[in-house]
């Protein structure tokens, strides 16, 4: 019987099973044929940031990449240097992805929860996204939804949703920003029996601006790094001179940052 509802659980995503944890995880940003550290999770460590995690990182460790929702391929990475004089560390692995922005895990655990693509149209969540707009004082700004996700987060068989949006295709592509230029990213989830939103990233701008660096956000994945059966929320941000990944936990009543790296002019 044990047995029985062990294999159900598991199969429904809710118990990550001990043995499947690992005892590090190695996370990277990949872009060609280049992986940038982002951090790791160590057992009796806990989170590490890219200078901690940086010796971790050895030359020929093999890494899964990721996109969204599934492994792509594999890479091995070569020594890793400093990026001066742009902050941060990165290695050359020995297979190029293009110019896809990609995961790159050392971890062989695999949640069974991934997340589920959803329409831009959907009527909810873009009045979701207006309503964020006349919060943060857009009153003119059109709901443009660049990303709708849903995924079971913590494993307690309730969705939660992950929304991206921008203004319009080029912001953080550029140099500049224009009146009511907009770019975040917005977790919905329930809580005491209502839906509550956070803003996970955020850039707003009621004023336009001829030289400037706005963001634009993008969810890279949810992948439990830990192994504690919850799925962390790795977020890509980049603007037109670098990039950066920041990882959020979430406990079922807020999300919290818990790594963060970044690479720029």
């Amino acid at each position: 019987m044990k047995s029985r509802v062990l294999a159900l659980l598991t199969v429904l995503g809710i118990v990550a099973s001990a043995q499947a944890a690992p005892q590090r995880s190695l996370l990277g940003l990949v872009h060609g044929d280049t992986v940038f550290v982002v951090g790791a999770h160590e057992k009796g460590r806990g989170w590490l940031d890219d200078n901690k995690a940086k010796p971790l990182f050895k030359t020929g460790q093999a890494f899964g990449v990721w996109n969204l929702t599934s492994r792509v391929g594999q890479t091995k990475i070569g020594p890793v240097m400093t990026n001066e004089p742009i902050p941060g560390w990165s290695a050359v692995g020995n297979r190029n992805f293009g110019d896809k922005t990609l995961l790159a895990i050392s971890s062989p655990y695999v949640s069974r929860r991934v997340p589920r693509v959803q329409s831009l149209n959907q009527a909810i969540y873009v009045q979701a996204v207006q309503n964020l707009l006349r919060q943060n004082k857009l009153t003119a700004a059109k709901a443009r939804v660049t990303q709708n996700l849903r995924v079971d987060l913590n494993g307690d068989g309730r969705d939660e949703v992950i929304l991206a949006a921008h203004s319009r295709a080029q912001v953080g592509r550029e140099p500049r920003i224009l009146k009511n230029d907009y770019a975040f990213l917005a977790l919905r989830f329930v809580r005491n029996g209502k839906v509550s939103t956070q803003l996970l990233e955020r850039e707003f701008y009621a004023q336009p601006q001829s030289f400037a660096a706005p963001n634009r956000f993008e969810i890279l994945g949810c992948r439990d790094l830990d192994g504690d059966g919850t799925l962390e929320i790795i977020a890509h941000s980049a603007y037109y001179e670098g990039d950066a990944v920041t990882v959020w936990k979430f406990d079922g009543k807020s999300a919290r940052v818990v790594l963060a790296a970044g690479w720029g002019v």
